[in-house]
């Protein structure tokens, strides 16, 4: 059986996620969780170590194969640069997405390349993905 870890640290994630998370629980063949990050105060750049550490205890608790990485938050770089040097298959939801802000797109991207598994929403975003390099095995539009 396949263990996934659905990663969110944000409530607009969360529920972008959710369907996500029901049709992984409805398969026989995976184990899903969710592995909710938000603290109890508000995110914000200086607590980085506060999710690291809550990502550890899922990551022990779980044990996944693989992460289900979203979008373009900051939060979701941190998640991806670690997993990816703990040797997990990171998976990015949303790959190739076109946003509206530099800090956002440069996100995305850092989330992309620390992952070996990109989900699209859209056969432009994978265009985006391929047009600088990205492996058209590893793109699939959703």
């Amino acid at each position: 059986m396949r263990k996934i870890l659905v990663v969110s640290a944000n409530r607009a994630e969360s529920g972008l996620l959710a369907p996500i998370l029901y049709e992984l629980k409805k398969r026989h063949d995976v184990k899903a969780e969710f592995c909710d990050l938000i603290l109890d105060e508000p995110p914000n750049k200086h607590s980085i170590k506060h999710i690291i550490f809550r990502l550890q205890l899922f990551l022990s608790a779980f044990n996944p194969q693989i992460i289900l990485i979203p979008t373009d938050r900051w939060e979701m770089v941190y998640v991806a640069a670690y997993t990816f040097h703990l040797g997990y298959v990171n998976c990015h939801f949303h790959a190739g997405d076109a946003g509206s802000g530099i800090t956002d797109e440069m996100n995305r991207y850092a989330i992309s390349f620390l992952s070996h598994i990109l989900l699209c929403n859209s056969e432009e975003s994978r265009g985006n993905l391929l047009k600088i390099g990205f492996e058209p095995e590893r793109i699939f539009v959703v």
